[in-house]
């Protein structure tokens, strides 16, 4: 069996573990499994310490949503000061020792909290369990199909070094967090208010991150997934019933794009988003769901998360051009022309 057969079978046997554990707990929030799982599984290593690290940080992450949730969810100034604070600090602690993938899982489990308490009467706790329990799952699916399909083990030495991401960037995360925050508030009426906070908060990673080359390639396999979402609810969700064919589809497509991205590596970036952007949108277990006005509310809100972390990337690069202008030169060294 090729490489590329072999990870897109351990991507689709995770899925398959994730959708199968929501069938049968059910928790609220099934997409942030799904999401969680396929970000796991598609990792180049695999070692269990990390993976408990992991899970540790996850709970520590959703524990400190909830008591900010708790605490600060009739008192907003408070909870976007607090949000900033809190979500600086665990990106700081995480990418120091961890990767770009422990920081996502962080973001996926403090991603929904202030916007599920004013739209949705539900409770702080509550939500913030579910928030971790979800990425647990995915992070364990994950974990189930690295033994099943087993990586070979990489020569000593060549693992990938801790990275040290910048602490201006966490801090521009944490901020895009907060701004996505306001806006789903001021559009609560119209628009699913936590996947404007998700959106923006994984897209803002991508932009500290990624080559322009593959952001516009993210955004082009985004849309098509959103694309193949509608038409997957169309003629899946609407023609059966039966969720054992909704399930096997479903696990069809995220191994063909998986597939498509390991066998042709300038093709990642697309396959990639695609798969992102269509599992949280056709995602529609316990039960296939018969209606396109959801699936479109939550692209709209996605796009929305998206456009203002955008708006907010262009505005800092703005600001660290003009910051590197005004800098002193360094020491040494005069500046042409005095």
């Amino acid at each position: 069996m090729s490489k590329a057969a072999w990870v897109a079978f351990r991507a689709a046997t995770a899925i398959g573990i994730a959708l199968l554990s929501i069938l049968i707990f059910r928790p609220e929030s099934p997409f942030r499994a799904v999401l969680a799982g396929y970000l796991v599984v598609c990792l180049p290593t695999f070692r269990r310490k990390m993976m408990r690290q992991r899970l540790i940080l996850v709970w520590c992450a959703g524990i400190l949503g909830m008591a900010l949730d708790a605490f600060f969810r009739d008192a907003p100034w408070l909870y976007i000061g607090f949000f900033v604070l809190m979500v600086t600090s665990l990106l700081i602690v995480a990418s120091r020792s961890r990767d770009l993938a422990t920081m996502t899982l962080l973001l996926y489990g403090i991603s929904g909290s202030m916007p599920n308490s004013y739209n949705i009467n539900s409770e702080a706790i509550y939500d913030g369990f579910f928030r971790a329990l979800n990425c647990s799952i995915g992070i364990l699916a994950a974990s189930i199909a690295f033994l099943i399909f087993p990586l070979r083990k990489p020569p000593v030495g060549t693992g990938n070094p801790p990275i040290r991401f910048p602490i201006r960037d966490t801090f521009f995360i944490a901020i895009v967090g907060a701004a996505a925050i306001c806006t789903a508030n001021l559009f609560s009426s119209v628009i699913t208010s936590a996947f404007v906070v998700f959106g923006a908060l994984t897209w803002s990673i991508a932009l500290c991150t990624q080559p322009r080359e593959a952001i516009l390639a993210r955004v082009a396999g985004g849309i098509c997934g959103i694309t193949a979402s509608i038409f997957f609810i169309s003629v899946i969700c609407f023609s059966t019933n039966e969720i054992l064919f909704y399930l096997s589809s479903f696990m069809a497509v995220v191994w063909l794009y998986t597939w498509v991205g390991v066998q042709y590596p300038g093709w990642k970036p697309f396959a990639n988003q695609f798969v992102f952007y269509f599992m949280v949108e056709a995602i529609m277990v316990p039960r296939p769901v018969h209606d396109l006005h959801e699936t479109i509310l939550i692209a709209a809100s996605l796009y929305l998360g998206v456009v203002t972390a955008t708006l907010l990337w262009f505005l800092d690069r703005l600001l660290r051009s003009v910051e590197r202008m005004v800098e002193p030169p360094p020491s040494g060294e005069t500046i042409q022309g005095l």
